[in-house]
């Protein structure tokens, strides 16, 4: 075994962080390449791990403002 080689038995298994979190689903959808882009720029200021992280970031807050009443407008 090389030096940056674990033991399988070592490895944090997707599998069990997959069992340990709620369930989810894959949504696919088209975003324009701007809002990729800042996206992405988020990401790369270390704000957020990835971009499936601010996504879920901000489809929560969506969710949650609406549920409170939303913005009128």
């Amino acid at each position: 075994m090389s030096s940056n080689e674990c033991p399988a038995d070592t490895l944090p298994h997707r599998r069990d962080r997959l069992l340990d979190s709620p369930p989810t689903e894959r949504v696919t959808y088209r975003e324009r390449t701007g809002t990729l882009e800042a996206i992405d720029a988020l990401v790369d200021r270390g704000e957020y791990p990835n971009r499936s992280a601010a996504l879920r970031a901000a489809t929560r807050q969506l969710v949650s403002a609406e549920l409170r009443g939303g913005d009128n407008a």
